[in-house]
């Protein structure tokens, strides 16, 4: 009896200890602890067919690498490439200063300012001139000298990168005094240059440009000796009219603060030339004398330092024009009439301003 009790005991201390060991586990391993079934929203109802994709988007996916897209190497920007278009929102250059890559794409090359490229730009400037000028015939040692004051204008259009057109007037007036046949005071007088040429850029490094042109122009002169000289020669009017081909070049370089100098040489061919003689103011009886003066030429320079908008230097002009032909005044009385050899130098200062 005690045997049986004893196992009786035993067994249903054996059931009581696996039911409390399936609680414990139970509570420790189960996620809802309150036994509620808990279904996904999107999990089919009853009435819904089980579809094969649900569970296939449920299985864990392997880690997937990330591919990151390697950016192209950056084109190198050559100095051609820089120039040609730096004026242009199509730059290579800025492209590759915008986005951080010029050193990577030239890790030997600095990257140069732009400020620095003097190239010719499209611009109306406005200027004024005061310079003195000497003019003299030295077959008959004639002279004229006096301070001229003058203004200056020009227009300049980039057509095409780095090709420009250019037209350019320039006038001065004041009196000169005459030695010759006697010397006279404050004889009145004027001169228009008139230029249109076209020519290109060719940089040179950095900062350094030079831009050769070629074109036309026409030089007018005027000179007023009508009166009594000191020994009691009489004067007269004169007017002189000369076309010819400007062929120069214009040498520029950058500095450091945006500015730059630049350097202009130019050469004039004389192409056709006339000179009127009223010596209808000597006497009514004689006749105005027209001569023609197909040979000489002229030469013109001038050095600048050019500001943002304002720009002052030196220049000098020198003309060389040979005899005249031969011109029949007064055939019945036997006149017969040459214009001599003259040269004409003029140097002075000159400031302009950059309207745009």
């Amino acid at each position: 009896m005690k045997r049986a009790l004893s196992g009786v005991c035993v067994l249903g201390f054996g059931l009581a200890l696996g039911a409390f060991s399936s609680s414990v586990t139970a509570a420790a391993y189960d996620p809802n602890p309150d036994h509620v079934l808990k279904l996904p929203s999107d999990y089919p109802r009853a009435s819904q067919p089980m579809p094969t994709s649900y569970f296939a988007a449920r299985q864990p996916q392997a880690a997937q690498p990330q591919v990151v897209a390697q950016a192209p190497a950056p084109k190198p920007v050559t100095v051609r490439d820089y120039r040609m278009r730096a004026v242009t929102g199509e730059s290579p250059l800025k492209q590759q200063e915008a986005a951080g890559t010029w050193h990577q794409a030239n890790p030997a090359v600095v990257a140069p300012d732009h400020k620095l490229v003097p190239r010719t730009q499209t611009a109306v400037d406005v200027g004024m001139q005061f310079s003195h000028l000497h003019y003299e015939e030295p077959e008959i040692d004639v002279t004229l000298d006096g301070l001229k004051y003058g203004f200056t204008a020009s227009g300049t259009k980039v057509v095409h990168q780095d090709y420009f057109v250019r037209g350019e007037v320039r006038g001065a007036l004041g009196d000169d005094d005459y030695k010759g046949s006697g010397t006279s005071k404050d004889l009145p007088g004027y001169l228009i240059d008139l230029r249109g040429v076209a020519g290109g850029d060719f940089p040179l490094g950095d900062r350094y440009v030079i831009s050769p042109y070629v074109g036309v122009g026409y030089r007018h002169l005027f000179n007023d000796s009508r009166g009594v000289t000191s020994t009691g020669y009489y004067g007269y009017r004169r007017y002189s009219n000369y076309f010819f081909a400007p062929v120069g070049t214009t040498a520029r370089m950058g500095l450091n603060d945006g500015s730059r100098l630049s350097m202009l040489i130019e050469l004039d061919p004389l192409l056709w030339g006339s000179q009127t003689t009223n010596l209808h103011d000597v006497d009514p009886v004689l006749p105005n004398v027209h001569n023609k003066q197909n040979d000489g030429f002229g030469v013109r320079g001038e050095f600048m330092y050019e500001a943002q908008q304002w720009s002052a230097g030196p220049f000098i002009n020198y003309w060389d024009i040979n005899d005249s032909d031969l011109s029949c005044a007064a055939c019945d009385l036997g006149m017969v009439l040459v214009e001599p050899r003259n040269q004409t130098i003029e140097y002075g200062v000159q400031v302009r301003y950059r309207l745009y």
